[in-house]
């Protein structure tokens, strides 16, 4: 019991530097080094060392599409534990019956969500090419924050509470896989500043560790149970 509080001591110290890390990041995005991208006319932090990316790393359509489709992937992963849950609760007619950590799992997908929909709106920077005919919000990368966070999130649980599962090792390699392509594709296609991608990361990694500091809850009780 002691390691668990220790280990949990641990994780929770982890995603507190981890959420501090985040916030000086993105302020830093935001505020250092602004200049406006002659292309959109839009300002962008961080300028020096995302153009000079930039202009060595020009739009890539085939990393692009690669990775567009890539993305769709880890939100199956999530759509696949999502219909687990409600199928058990089908079954067993009560949401009781469902696996703990699902619902720690479902709480973690609204935060993923949440923290998208607020980049959304906040606009930090904005992409260095057009697509679709406008200029979007490009931090942190999309592709990156749900690639990370879904498919870090689907190994840890595969591993903690499903080890004995068929399928656990195809998703695994899949997550492994995924986790890395799809911000190294994101990053050489164009459609990204370097500060997307690093931002992307450091926010991923940072809900991923919240997410294993409250599994320690559900390991606590099912060490009590045996």
């Amino acid at each position: 019991m002691n390691k668990i509080k220790q280990s949990r001591s641990t994780a929770l110290f982890a995603s507190i530097l981890l959420l501090i890390s985040s916030i000086v990041f993105t302020i830093a995005v935001a505020f250092l080094d602004v200049e406006v991208n002659p292309d959109s006319g839009q300002n962008i932090g961080l300028s020096t060392i995302n153009l000079a990316f930039h202009k060595a790393f020009p739009y890539n359509s085939l990393l692009y599409n690669i990775s567009e489709y890539a993305g769709y992937i880890p939100v199956l992963f999530a759509a696949f534990f999502a219909i687990m849950g409600i199928g058990k609760a089908l079954k067993h007619k009560s949401f009781k019956k469902i696996d703990n950590v699902l619902f720690f799992l479902a709480a973690y997908y609204v935060l993923i969500g949440f923290t998208y929909l607020i980049f959304e709106k906040l606009c930090i920077n904005v992409r260095p090419i057009m697509l679709d005919g406008e200029w979007e919000a490009s931090y942190p990368s999309s592709h990156t924050l749900f690639s990370i966070t879904l498919c870090a999130s689907t190994i840890l649980v595969n591993d903690l509470f499903y080890a004995k599962a068929k399928w656990r090792k195809i998703m695994n390699i899949a997550s492994y896989v995924l986790m890395f392509a799809v911000p190294i594709m994101r990053l050489f296609s164009g459609v990204h500043w370097l500060s997307d991608i690093i931002g992307g990361v450091i926010i991923s990694i940072t809900l991923v560790s919240i997410l294993n500091y409250a599994l320690f809850y559900v390991r606590s009780s099912s060490k009590k149970d045996k």
